[in-house]
């Protein structure tokens, strides 16, 4: 098969892709329609409810926009040259970067937490299972290492108990 025909196949696949979603939204839209058109008339009240909040969404956003366009921010951004929007814009794209990094370094920091977390489970599994296929004895009920007297004592303890 040469690069010619895979090339062809490639290209009939993604128009064949293309119909089928086109297709498959075609009949959801329809299908959308036609539950809307129902609710509407069986349950114009409903319709009504939700025409009505949808206008008063948008005339609390109209009046919210007003308000901006005439406050001294606004106005104030207005007079700025350029120059001046480029340099402003410049530090809202840094301020954005910067926001997007802390948080994409709070995410890989949870990960890491959540790795270690699971590596710590894992361990204590592997020494709880360690224990049971022992003397009973769990691994963290042995002292420190380097504790002195006490360790040495332990270490022979331990191997004349493995021993008998």
């Amino acid at each position: 098969m040469d690069i010619q025909d895979v090339m062809e196949k490639w290209l009939y696949a993604n128009v064949g892709a293309a119909v089928l979603v086109s297709e498959h939204v075609k009949k959801t839209v329809d299908a959308l329609v036609e539950k809307g058109a129902d609710t509407v008339k069986k349950h114009p009240d409903t319709f009504d409810s939700i025409r009505l909040t949808v206008d008063g969404t948008m005339e609390d956003v109209r009046e919210q926009a007003d308000k901006l366009r005439g406050s001294e921010l606004v106005q104030s951004l207005t007079k700025l040259t350029q120059e001046q929007r480029d340099l402003l814009r410049g530090m809202i794209d840094e301020a954005d970067l910067k926001a997007k990094s802390k948080d994409f370094a709070d995410k890989v920091g949870q990960g890491l937490r959540d790795v270690a977390d699971l590596a710590q489970e894992k361990a204590r599994k592997k020494a709880d299972e360690a224990c049971d296929e022992n003397s009973g004895k769990h691994p963290s009920d042995a002292p420190e290492p380097g504790s002195g007297k006490e360790a040495d004592e332990q270490a022979v303890a331990d191997d004349e108990n493995h021993t008998t």
